[in-house]
């Protein structure tokens, strides 16, 4: 009746907040590390290669982990590890700026990124079960949540180092204490059911909790738009599952190096106007408006028709960034950041949400799988491009990074093509 009708939709929404201020407070303790780089070249005398060093661990910390992670996530509530990991994180990370010397430093991190190692499964379970029929758009409000903490980080912290110094990172310690106080406070926080993302068995059949069986999933279709049913064959749903991670992983080289080096890159120009955090915020701050247009859109026209055109149109938003450069327009160079984190946005929540239809068994395992293992190559790409930085200077190092988003656009091309050639789904025109 209307009033169940209205106590699910305050639920399912109350669940979506919780996840979302969840993401935003463990973002914004953890996503400032591009701001000491520069600090850490100037006074500490790091190289490229080292700052490259720091990132490729701390991704490490909060990457390696995620898979494993997400097996665990199913054996307890996850809305109680979404507290503790934003706790872990911060005590963590705030303690960045208490060694600014570089073998410390790496033990910091990393141990900081194994909070943000639990949170992402954690976390990706609790939104996808505020709304079993629009996973995309609830996915958005999730995505949109850390993009905001990872845009209000940087200026968070470049205003506080600036006033205290290195030192000023401490600040993470009671941010990520009253982000937790606050998710504690969230009425949705009742309503996550204990049981998001585990597993049970029926008869001979396992899946998860918060999947249960539709018509459509027993008929071993697709819906409308060609998504992956629930019970397409194992080997389709590994295939396709294989090639999201492989996708995730080419847009994590792209993303974390561009972030790492961007602040550093605009630096290596003295006649520039654009601030570091000015540039910084841009990028991050434009992935919720990608976030909450690609989960929109991908829930209307389909999951990887969004994240194959926005992997495209990267390819040519990078080339023109590199050749504006870093002494170009500032509304230039600012337009062109903006354009590439919202077509970055577009592709991250619906990548998660193409992985847990791949293999529904387990969506805390998909979900850890793209943000986990698919945020590895992140690091690695980083501290590569750091090494060719320091031998070949940092424009000839930045223009490489087309190679891992030409991988991308191949990856969801072949998802396409697999799955428009399999009798388990419907033929594309386009894609023949």
């Amino acid at each position: 009746d209307t009033t169940s009708a209205r106590a699910a939709t305050r639920a399912m929404v109350s669940v979506s907040l919780f996840a979302a201020a969840g993401h935003l407070g463990i973002e914004l303790v953890s996503n400032f590390l591009p701001i000491v780089y520069p600090v850490l070249v100037a006074e500490a005398g790091f190289s490229f290669a080292q700052v490259g060093t720091v990132t490729l661990v701390a991704t490490l910390g909060m990457t390696l982990p995620q898979p494993l992670l997400g097996l665990v996530v199913k054996r307890f509530d996850a809305g109680r590890l979404v507290l503790l990991a934003v706790v872990w994180c911060g005590l963590f990370y705030g303690a960045v700026g208490l060694v600014p010397r570089f073998w410390p430093l790496l033990v910091v991190v990393a141990l900081g990124g194994f909070g943000s190692a639990l949170f992402h499964p954690a976390g990706s379970v609790v939104a996808s079960v505020a709304h079993s029929r629009r996973r995309g758009a609830s996915m958005s409000i999730f995505s949109v949540g850390g993009n905001a903490g990872a845009a209000l980080s940087p200026l968070l912290m470049a205003a506080v180092i600036g006033w205290q110094g290195l030192r000023g990172t401490l600040i993470a310690v009671p941010l990520a204490l009253v982000t937790a106080a606050l998710l504690w406070l969230i009425p949705g926080r009742g309503t996550i059911p204990a049981s998001a993302g585990r597993t049970r068995r029926r008869g001979t059949e396992r899946r998860t909790v918060a999947e249960p069986r539709t018509p459509a999933a027993e008929s071993n279709a697709t819906n409308p738009r060609g998504e992956l049913a629930p019970t397409a064959g194992t080997r389709a749903a590994g295939t396709a599952l294989a090639l999201i991670v492989l996708f995730a992983m080419a847009r994590a080289w792209y993303q974390v190096s561009l972030t790492t080096y961007l602040p550093l890159w605009i630096d290596s120009y003295d006649g520039s106007r654009i601030g570091l955090a000015q540039v910084l915020f841009v990028l991050v701050g434009s992935l919720p408006a990608g976030s909450l247009l690609g989960g929109a859109l991908s829930d209307r026209v389909g999951r990887w028709q969004v994240v194959l055109a926005a992997a495209a149109l990267l390819v040519f938003a990078n080339a023109a960034l590199l050749a504006v450069g870093p002494g170009g327009a500032p509304v230039a160079v600012l337009l062109l950041t903006a354009a590439i984190g919202c077509l970055i946005g577009m592709t991250y929540p619906v990548a998660i949400i193409m992985a847990q239809e791949a293999w529904p068994r387990n969506i805390g395992l998909a979900g850890g799988l793209v943000m986990g293992l698919g945020w590895l190559p992140g690091g690695v790409g980083a501290f590569a491009l750091g090494l060719l930085a320091d031998s070949a200077g940092l424009q000839r190092a930045l223009s490489t990074l087309v190679v891992p988003l030409l991988v991308g656009v191949a990856a969801i091309g072949a998802y396409a093509v697999t799955r428009s050639r399999s009798r388990r789904f419907p033929r594309v025109p386009w894609v023949r």
